[in-house]
């Protein structure tokens, strides 16, 4: 399941085509679908998808962009993200995880139903099933290192591909600016979505992107020092530390950090959102209402 709104080249042709060139300078294939979400990082994937509140099924290669995102980063900034992600359908690495998803998921019912039977088994029964149930827990842990380690390596070139096709500065200062506004960026949304589900005096955004855009400005932009030790989310894969990405990079962390909480500009910051849709102010109405009311939807369900 995603939540998001998906983009056809005719609402989004500047987004389309910008994509596309990117895709061609890699060698990499395009993506099929590009969806729009609030609060998700940049990704790619394979798997079929379930798009919310729409309930739209999507199969095929989809890139998903976080639409905020493309007025907070500057236009280098932004290649280099979403060449990062699409590196990886030109390395196949949406298809390399979806081999693994089944494997991982399989062992995992395996080993859950093998415990369930040995803590209803006599001593005997546990004695037997207890090498079997021993072996799983090792592979798994083998499997899980192997996985994190070649995760790490196909990141990392991922970076790289980024890096050029718009520079090792800008890929570092990317990665740094989602780190540091991504906080700030989780909460402001949370606010607003606070106030659609608890309807109070405060009056609710029919343009949420533009809000927030202005929230963040407001606000100034730090990177503590335990941030490069974080991992931006992702849904299937392991990235190394920030400070690792960087440093493969090749770039100082002094003018990464500097370029990368640089502060926001509200008014710049929504023109570049805007310039990649037909009807911009049209789109981000319907997302913010289809954003916001899946949320009331999920809180009316709960109560």
């Amino acid at each position: 399941p995603v939540l998001g709104q998906v983009v056809t080249p005719e609402q989004a042709p500047a987004l389309w085509a910008y994509v596309r060139d990117l895709a061609d300078q890699l060698g990499a294939l395009a993506p099929e679908h590009i969806v729009l979400g609030m609060t998700e990082g940049f990704y790619v994937t394979s798997s079929d998808i379930n798009l919310l509140p729409s309930d739209t099924a999507l199969q095929g290669r989809t890139l998903h962009v976080p639409m905020l995102y493309l007025g907070l980063l500057d236009r280098a900034e932004t290649s280099a993200v979403i060449g990062h992600e699409l590196a990886h359908f030109a390395g196949a690495d949406t298809e390399y995880s979806q081999r693994f998803l089944p494997i991982y998921d399989g062992i995992g019912r395996s080993l859950g139903v093998i415990g369930e039977t040995m803590q209803q088994s006599d001593l005997l029964q546990r004695s037997i099933l207890r090498p079997a149930f021993m072996l799983g827990i090792y592979f798994m842990e083998r499997f899980d290192h192997a996985v994190n380690h070649w995760s790490r390596v196909r990141e990392l070139a991922a970076d790289a591909a980024g890096a050029r096709l718009a520079g090792n500065i800008a890929a570092a200062s990317a990665l740094l600016r989602i780190s540091a506004i991504d906080p700030l960026l989780q909460e402001c949304v949370g606010t607003h979505v606070g106030h659609a589900t608890n309807p109070t005096e405060h009056a609710l955004t029919r343009d949420l992107p533009t809000s927030v855009l202005h929230e963040l400005a407001a606000q100034p932009l730090t990177l503590p020092e335990e941030e490069l030790e974080t991992r931006l989310p992702h849904p299937t894969d392991t990235h190394p530390s920030n400070g690792e990405r960087v440093a493969s990079l090749q770039v100082s962390l002094e003018e990464a950090v500097s370029r990368g909480t640089r502060p926001i500009v509200a008014a710049q910051a929504c023109a570049a959102l805007d310039q990649y849709f037909a009807d911009p102010q049209a789109l981000r109405r319907r997302v913010t209402e289809d954003f916001l009311n899946h949320y009331v939807t999920q809180d009316v369900a709960l109560v």
